[in-house]
């Protein structure tokens, strides 16, 4: 029996000329071998499909794969180990410290240093008093570095190093240290209240030994003696409701001045 003719539209009788370049003919071939078809077959399917999908299969050891992976995680164990060596150098502040190799001589320097705890999205500035400004728009003025962030960063500038341990502190401990400084005036009232004749020039938080969140009282540079705040935090975060969200607040320099001047607005309201 003989086979039957195909129909007369699926006959392939018509031949066209296409001249290419040395390129395009390279760019054809690698296409056409790529997907297993024959260079008519190609051109023929992308005319009528208009794009050609292709499956690449992708043979892989498990052995190298496993030993790979090892490896990552490796590297990833030591740069876990190396941030936190770093961020012990920045609490203790040995980071500051210089020993002259000729004279032996240990030298404390303060310079300008951006502590980047990227795990938490935190970021704070150590600067000199007059770089504030400066620093400020480095965070958010146009084309900062605020614009560039996906995800919302609580942004910090300080003066020393000891308000930049501080802020690691409180925020490594769950607090907002702008509450933080409301605790400062209300344990500064307390304990003049209770010992008018004490002196002391500032307070710090610090977390003790047990776990319990403390304000240390610091004299000419010496800790002589300590504040328990949990319940006196409780009760100023109670009195700030009126505060933005943390990450969204623009006000990224909070200290003693920026309290006062909160209060006082609050007062003139």
């Amino acid at each position: 029996m003989a086979p039957k003719k195909k129909e007369k539209n699926l006959k392939r009788s018509n031949i066209i000329t296409l001249k290419l370049t040395d390129i395009e003919l390279a760019v054809l071939n690698e296409a056409a071998d790529v997907t297993g078809l024959s260079r008519s077959e190609y051109v023929r399917k992308l005319l009528l499909e208009k794009q050609i999908n292709h499956q690449i299969e992708v043979v892989a050891d498990m052995n190298d794969l496993r030993k790979l992976v090892s490896e990552y995680g490796k590297i990833g164990s030591n740069l876990n180990q190396i941030a936190k060596h770093m961020k012990e150098k920045v609490l203790n502040q040995s980071i500051f410290l210089y020993t002259c190799p000729s004279c032996g001589e240990t030298f404390c320097l303060n310079y300008s240093t951006l502590y980047h705890q990227m795990e938490d999205l935190v970021m704070i500035y150590l600067v000199p008093e007059s770089e504030v400004e400066k620093t400020y728009e480095i965070f958010y003025e146009k084309n900062a570095l605020a614009d560039f962030h996906t995800e919302k960063y609580l942004n910090r500038i300080v003066t020393s190093a000891n308000q930049l341990v501080e802020k690691i502190q409180i925020f490594d401990a769950g607090k907002d240290d702008r509450i933080m400084e409301l605790v400062k005036l209300l344990a500064t009232d307390s304990i003049l209240k209770n010992d008018p004749d004490k002196e002391f020039d500032e307070l710090r938080f610090a977390v003790d030994d047990d776990g319990t969140n403390i304000l240390v009282i610091i004299n000419k540079g010496e800790i002589t003696g300590a504040v328990d705040i949990d319940n006196m935090y409780e009760f100023a975060s109670s009195h700030c409701d009126d505060f933005k969200d943390l990450r969204d607040d623009e006000d990224i320099v909070i200290n003693r001045e920026w309290i006062l001047n909160k209060l006082a607005e609050a007062e003139n309201e």
